[in-house]
């Protein structure tokens, strides 16, 4: 049996991870009130809807804006373990930036007044919602690999 390796993390506050973890789980908390709410009858309920699926929406868009900011900060910490990672870096940003502007956009729907019949509105704002879920749960993936591959390469695990 092999053992794990052991990866040396900085003792200092430079990389935060105690931060990024309750971060983690606030958005965790997050998501899963999004998921409740798309479960909500809201092709029937409409408007009432979409009130109860803002809330939701609205602690998810800020949750991952904290997120955002404290994993930026991270990952310019990490880059110095492992600079050869700056392209994924770069694309963990750009992939924060769209998430936040998609939930946005969702947060702005959920506040007008339909735009199509109700049944048809709640169903785009549903696959738009999910859309978004899909997005950030493929990007919390790439980050905990980002993670993962700046270690291994700290440690020189790996092929």
């Amino acid at each position: 049996m092999t053992a794990a390796p052991q990866y040396s993390v900085p003792s200092d506050d430079s990389l935060p991870l105690h931060d990024l973890g309750a971060s983690q789980a606030e958005l965790e908390k997050a998501v899963k009130a999004v998921h409740t709410g798309l479960a909500g009858q809201g092709a029937r309920r409409g408007r009432i809807w979409a009130l109860g699926v803002l809330d939701s929406v609205g602690s998810l868009t800020g949750a991952f804006e904290r997120h955002a900011a404290m994993s930026e900060s991270a990952l310019e910490n990490l880059l110095e373990i492992a600079p050869q990672l700056g392209h994924v870096a770069v694309q963990l940003e750009d992939e924060h930036e769209k998430i936040i502007i998609t939930l946005e956009e969702c947060l702005c729907r959920l506040r007008r007044e339909p735009s199509a019949p109700e049944t048809e509105w709640v169903n785009e704002l549903r696959v738009q919602l999910i859309e978004a879920l899909h997005a950030l749960a493929n990007h919390r993936e790439r980050e905990e690999c980002f993670v993962y591959d700046t270690f291994e390469s700290e440690t020189g695990g790996g092929d």
